[in-house]
């Protein structure tokens, strides 16, 4: 009886979008998760290095945090925009594929 009057009354049901089951990231100039930290310090420059967690700053508006778990192995990256909107915007459109939002 549920059923007839929910179809009477005109309610229907919304889907819920998909949610996503990857990351939305693939890498973040070409560090990505699992990289030893040697690897990582071979690929980027200006880098302050840390037992279990390095810092970048790759202008006014952007840096990163790059983090390691005791086997020196990257487990997270922390990406951060500063400033204006429009800049960040820009920095997508020009980035790589694999990072795009």
């Amino acid at each position: 009886m549920d059923k007839q009057k929910s179809q009477t009354c005109g309610v229907q049901r919304r889907r819920m979008p998909r949610r996503l089951t990857f990351p939305v990231y693939k890498d973040y100039r070409g560090v990505s998760i699992g990289m030893s930290a040697d690897e990582v310090r071979a690929k980027l420059n200006r880098i302050k290095k840390g037992q279990h967690q390095d810092l970048l700053t790759f202008s006014e508006h952007e840096s990163a945090q790059i983090y390691y778990d005791y086997k020196g192995k990257v487990t997270a990256i922390s990406i951060d925009y500063f400033g204006d909107a429009r800049r960040r915007i820009a920095s997508r459109a020009s980035a790589p594929a694999s990072m795009r939002t």
